[in-house]
């Protein structure tokens, strides 16, 4: 079952998980975003002593982990006359469930735009210069990258200069999302170039198409989870996989009472956003 787990896909998870933590129980967990200093001063020790540059504020996230899990049972009957593999199959559906399940609880704090719990404002908003509202195209994309560049420093008030890299999009806007990253011109338009050209890949490797995103027409862009925070994630004792138990001990439980042999999933971890200078959506009526 762990090899089914390990060859599903992630959906796309690990190009905007920036930090990966072990938790030890299932108390609240605390995440600091620290501030940044602005320019250093210009000195003179001769005449001068370093300036003090002051303390940094922080915006502060609390989360706690969420336990998922569930029972399959399958009776001896069904097992001696599996003449088909059909058990075998039914088990290996367990970790595809886990690791879609785990996949569409992280992409869900940005598809329902949560909380961002650094200033009890959503991820996604006028206020943090993230969120618009036009169709995916050239104009719009662009905005969006510009947007995501110009994303400041708390603190500091310099700018992040940050580069998305990653395009999140639903099914429906798969081709349209293709079209525009492999055309050299602007699609369906005279011949003045396309400005984001390969913008997300020459195979287009930074196209996210996510199951879970059910509006045909909102998208998102994401930065490089290496150069800003975006997206967190903590396991249970640093668990990273689903735990799966089996109980097939003849004389012990269901087996004993009923001939019917259990199979158990685990899965104790939590998501939460980290930050939301790193990320774009289009919300489009």
């Amino acid at each position: 079952m762990i090899s089914d787990y390990r060859e599903t896909t992630d959906f796309g998870l690990s190009r905007i998980i920036s930090n990966v933590r072990n938790a030890r129980d299932f108390r609240a967990l605390p995440a600091i975003r620290i501030a940044y200093f602005g320019d250093l001063p210009d000195v003179a020790p001769e005449t001068l002593d370093y300036a003090d540059l002051g303390t940094l504020s922080d915006e502060k996230v609390e989360y706690s982990l969420n336990q998922k899990g569930g029972i399959i049972t399958i009776t001896r009957k069904m097992i001696i006359n599996d003449d088909m593999a059909a058990v075998q199959r039914i088990v290996s559906r367990l970790p595809r469930a886990a690791r879609r399940t785990k996949a569409k609880r992280a992409w869900n704090k940005f598809i329902n735009n949560d909380t961002y719990k650094g200033d009890a404002t959503a991820i996604f908003h006028a206020s943090h210069n993230n969120l618009g509202s036009t169709a995916y195209a050239v104009a719009s994309a662009v905005a969006a990258r510009t947007a995501i560049a110009k994303q400041t420093e708390p603190g500091s008030g310099e700018r992040l200069y940050l580069r998305p890299t990653t395009l999140v999009i639903p099914t429906d806007l798969w081709d349209a999302a293709v079209q525009l990253n492999q055309t050299r011109g602007v699609p369906g338009s005279p011949n003045f170039g396309n400005s984001m050209f390969q913008y997300f890949g020459v195979n287009n490797e930074g196209i996210i198409e996510c199951p879970f995103m059910t509006d045909a027409n909102d998208w998102m862009m994401f930065a490089d989870p290496k150069d800003v925070e975006i997206l967190e994630v903590a396991y249970l004792n640093g668990q990273q996989e689903p735990e799966m138990f089996v109980a097939d001990q003849p004389t012990i439980g269901q087996f004993f009472v009923a001939d019917k042999i259990q199979y158990k999933i685990r899965d104790e971890y939590e998501f939460e956003a980290m930050d939301f200078r790193g990320g774009y959506k289009a919300v489009v009526a």
